[in-house]
């Protein structure tokens, strides 16, 4: 059984036995088998989450325990869990994510304040290495987001901004580049390799 632990709010033990705050108001058959919550310190942003979504919540830390940590460390990540259903979808699929946020706390933010990078992720996974290999391109992809799109519309971008780091300088510098690569793409043919 694996052991989460959180804060004096909140105690469930699953599968049978529960024991739960009348505050947060559970309902044992919203759990999922296999996990025993155990709550030490005031964690109001985990409580919520799991209140609201139990079941997914549960299933995703019995997959990624660490996500506990980066939601104690980030209480954002909360927040994009409720407004954005697929990054618990990205979590359980993409478990180096959880790393990568670990590593560059940014991209939680960016993936809040753009929430279509959650698909782009989806589609394209192998971004989540490059954001780990070049940390530069979470700020770029803030300052400009039509770079999420490029990225959606052409699949090479993804290598070409692993393997060209001097291209995510040029994003960030010349802001109109993403628009000409997007409206011209054979200029993206002189970054391939």
């Amino acid at each position: 059984m694996n052991r989460i632990f959180f804060s004096p709010v909140l105690r469930f033990l699953v599968p049978g036995m529960l024991a739960v705050s009348a505050t947060v108001g559970f309902a044992p058959s919203a759990l999922a088998d296999g996990v025993e919550v155990v709550v030490q310190q005031p964690a109001p942003p985990v409580v919520e989450v799991i209140k609201q979504q139990p079941q997914v919540v549960v299933e995703v830390i019995k997959q990624q325990p660490q996500v506990v940590e980066v939601i104690k460390q980030q209480p954002v990540v909360v927040e994009v869990i409720k407004e954005q259903p697929r990054f618990v979808e990205v979590i359980k699929e993409q478990p180096r994510i959880i790393e990568v946020i670990k590593q560059q706390p940014r991209l939680v933010e960016v993936i809040r304040e753009q929430p279509r990078l959650v698909e782009v992720i989806k589609e394209r996974p192998e971004l989540i290495e490059v954001f780990r290999e070049r940390p530069e391109l979470i700020e770029v992809i803030r300052q400009r987001p039509e770079l999420i799109e490029l990225i959606h519309e052409r699949p090479e971008t993804v290598e070409i901004l692993r393997r060209r780091p001097e291209v995510i300088e040029t994003i960030r510098t010349q802001p109109q580049w993403v628009h000409q690569v997007r409206v011209r793409p054979e200029l993206m043919a002189r970054y391939r390799m």
